[in-house]
């Protein structure tokens, strides 16, 4: 079966192969046989990669320890859901992983953009060129079904913090996130190898660009849940370089979701959207290359390898690709408007833009720099979360104050009297929460940032106050609630942005309650003995130690009581996973949007025990913040998918009217 499985992927990448030169080949000559020829071959490469995908799978079912990367990642006692998930832990299926989300999306434009699109073959031939590589990878660079000389009784394993539900989550959202930035920008550069400049691109692509968004948004908040509960630290994001890599795309794509607008509403921005678009699609390669290329380890193990080198070369040649084409069809890209001040809604999105911009770059540099350094005098200074705090947390807290400014000035030009009357009452409320806050909490950031958020707050509901007075002076008989809902659904792209800006600010809350207020400390208990901690009483009960499979786990027990009253009980524990380390599993007891979190540091077997206790306050505003986000994202693709629904119905009307209204023809009763 692992030969089989090489042999597939080898049959998978002469396909990717053929289709790229049947389809560049199709397209100069404006031959539909080879364009055909092309697209055939996409779908062999679908059912290839779905092929080798369900083969590496079964291997894993059947602990088929001959294949190396099997026997790296599972073990014989290895639960089924880990057993399935170790597919995508290591590096060669996790590529492979890769290749089999970009050959869904591949299909998937194939058979949405069959007939209806004129540029359909030039995109297929762009994402033909981006399977060609990663089936490359995947048959020649990181073989996932390379074989050993010798078959193991047994697999190492699978480590011990990848065996947590997260392992399902974050990585397959992550990466449907990279992946999925493939299609925009193939739809982007099609449109400049046709010389196009208008935005249909864009109308296209609109749906992808959400999605793809809201998938890399669940990656990274996902994967902060998986850090907080799995790794015993308290926290949930410390600007590790892994973490980095998706920040980076999210930033220009979060950038290119706002400054599109302003192209389809005004024609301007051309260049700037296209740029963003292959810089996004940059960064996510970016991403992938260094998670996978060993780089973050250090350049020494990436220089032994030559899966980094060819990485460094599709990036390159990604940039040279659309750098040409956009310096090329620069003349055709011109705006055909301009700016007409600084008081507009689209300056402000253009400073929404440079903001995004300034996080992806701080943040790219700080976590290349290191390299950066390796490479040029052999040492290798670490950068953290002190640099990109300092740098992007300013950054972030502007583009919440621009979140509260944006809905409340005009297309085109606002006139400073009217901006002022609608800015009063948001500014008014921000203000007075800003007193509050200062007097209630004594620090000035956390007061500034709390202010800002009732701001937007404010901003945004005053915003949907206004329109729906407008909506029930044209049709009174409608109440409050219903006039709501059917402005929310005329414009459920804007409100859509609206409900995902609420999410926003609520992440900003727990994000800063939880870094600003956190409170820790340290106890070491004997049983039955109890501790105070930030209103909590803590009685320890017991040490308890399990066996699972090769792991050996014990617990500490602990009872909680609150006001005298029991509130929960939590067994934090050291996982041994043979000679490894032991990791830390924590216990969580939720108090609203609060969290106790505790974590047994360390134990004397029938005297006492150590707990490092810490209290999260809001730290649950975080998840919930990302569940607004998503459900105003879904919200937006809605709208999004009803007007494209209308458009094409607008399109086909003058067609169908005729035939409606033609007399029916002899024979038809």
């Amino acid at each position: 079966m692992p030969v089989l499985g090489y042999i597939v992927s080898f049959l998978a990448f002469l396909s990717a192969l053929i289709a790229l030169i049947a389809l560049i080949y199709g397209v100069y000559r404006q031959d539909e046989k080879y364009i055909n020829v092309g697209r055939r071959s996409l779908h062999a490469v679908f059912f290839l990669v779905v092929t080798a995908s369900v083969i590496l799978t079964m291997l894993f079912l059947t602990r088929d320890f001959s294949v190396k990367y099997v026997a790296n990642y599972s073990s014989r006692d290895l639960p089924l859901i880990y057993t399935i998930a170790a597919f995508w832990a290591g590096q060669s299926g996790s590529l492979l992983f890769w290749e089999l989300m970009l050959a869904i999306y591949t299909v998937v434009v194939l058979w949405r953009y069959h007939e209806n699109y004129k540029y359909t073959p030039l995109v297929a031939a762009i994402m033909a060129g981006v399977n060609v590589f990663f089936t490359f990878v995947i048959t020649f660079l990181s073989n996932p079904f390379e074989t050993l000389d010798f078959v193991p009784a047994d697999g190492q394993g699978l480590n011990p913090l990848l065996q947590n539900p997260g392992i399902w989550f974050h990585p397959t959202t992550q990466y449907l996130g990279y992946v999925g930035w493939t299609v925009p920008f193939a739809f982007a550069m099609a449109a400049l190898l046709k010389n196009q400049a208008d935005d249909e691109w864009i109308r296209k692509t609109r749906i992808w660009s959400i999605v793809t968004w809201l998938f890399l948004t669940g990656g990274i908040v996902w994967g902060g849940q998986w850090a907080y509960v799995e790794l015993g630290w308290g926290g949930y994001f410390a600007w590790d370089p892994v973490e980095n890599a998706s920040i980076m795309p999210w930033a220009t794509g979060t950038a290119l979701l706002h400054s599109v607008m302003i192209q389809e509403r005004k024609n301007m921005l051309k260049v700037w959207n296209v740029s963003l678009i292959g810089l996004t699609f940059f960064f996510s390669i970016l991403g992938t290359f260094l998670t996978r290329s060993g780089v973050l380890i250090s350049v020494h193990d990436f220089a032994e390898g030559a899966l980094g080198r060819y990485f460094i070369a599709f990036m390159a040649l990604i940039v040279i690709f659309a750098a040409y084409l956009i310096i090329d069809r620069a003349h055709r890209l011109r705006s055909e408007n301009a700016f007409e001040g600084l008081l507009a809604k689209e300056s402000s999105f253009l400073v929404n833009n440079i903001l995004f911009l300034g996080i992806a770059f701080a943040t790219f540099w700080g976590t290349m720099f290191p390299i950066i350094s390796e490479v040029v005098t052999g040492q290798r200074p670490t950068v953290g979360p002190p640099f990109f705090n300092r740098v992007n947390g300013p950054i972030f807290l502007s583009v919440l104050l621009l979140m509260g400014i944006c809905p409340l000035i005009a297309w085109r030009k606002s006139a400073m009297s009217k901006l002022g009357r609608n800015l009063f009452l948001p500014a008014l409320i921000g203000t007075v929460g800003l007193i509050g806050f200062l007097l209630g909490l004594g620090r000035i950031g956390v007061a500034v940032t709390y202010a800002v958020v009732l701001f937007v707050a404010t901003s945004i509901l005053y915003d949907l106050f206004k329109e729906v007075r407008v909506r029930r002076g044209y049709h009174p008989e409608e109440g409050i609630l219903r006039a709501t809902w059917s402005m929310m659904r005329i414009r459920s792209r804007k409100y859509g942005g609206y409900i995902v800006h609420l999410g926003v600010i609520l992440m900003a809350v727990g994000i800063v309650g939880s870094t600003a207020y956190k409170t820790e400390n340290t106890f070491t208990l004997s049983e039955g003995q109890r501790a105070s901690f930030a209103g909590f009483e803590l009685e320890y009960q017991n040490l308890a130690t399990e066996q699972q499979g090769r792991q050996t786990i014990v617990s500490g027990n602990l009872t909680v009581y609150k006001d005298g009253r029991l509130f929960d009980k939590m067994s934090p524990a050291k996982v041994f996973h043979g000679e490894e380390q032991p990791h830390s599993e924590v216990g969580i007891a939720q108090a609203g949007f609060d969290d106790l979190y505790a974590i047994l540091a360390g134990f004397e077997e029938g005297q006492f025990a150590t707990f490092k206790m810490l209290y999260n306050p809001l730290v649950n505003l975080v998840w919930l913040g990302f569940y607004v986000m998503l459900l105003g994202g879904v919200f937006a693709v809605g709208g999004s998918w009803r007007l494209r629904r209308a458009a094409r119905a607008a399109v086909l009307q003058p067609v169908l009217a005729p035939a409606a209204a033609a007399p029916p023809s002899q024979g038809e009763g």
